[in-house]
């Protein structure tokens, strides 16, 4: 999983008294448990240190054929699941 952290930049601005923006790092995550295709177009939310995924199109699929799974991440064991329908 790849995250972005913003970099603090804040002394630097306080030198300068102007607002700059932050820079951006990019980092990967090593996740275990049920770990997602890649997905291109599906939605997200960050929910009580949860990541929730939905839907999207899975990569190398038609275009017709769409992903209807929920899937969990818990941020702090950054550990996946599929979420069970009732």
């Amino acid at each position: 999983m790849w995250l972005s952290s913003f970099e603090s930049i804040h002394k630097e601005n306080e030198k300068r008294k102007r607002a700059v923006l932050p820079e951006t790092r990019w980092i990967q995550k090593k996740t275990i448990g049920k770990i997602p295709p890649p997905i291109n177009w599906s939605q997200g939310c960050i929910y009580n240190d949860s990541f929730y995924m939905f839907g999207g199109k899975e990569e190398g699929l038609d275009e017709d054929i769409l992903n209807d799974k929920l899937y969990l991440l818990e941020i702090k064991k950054w550990k996946w699941s599929i979420v069970k329908k009732k």
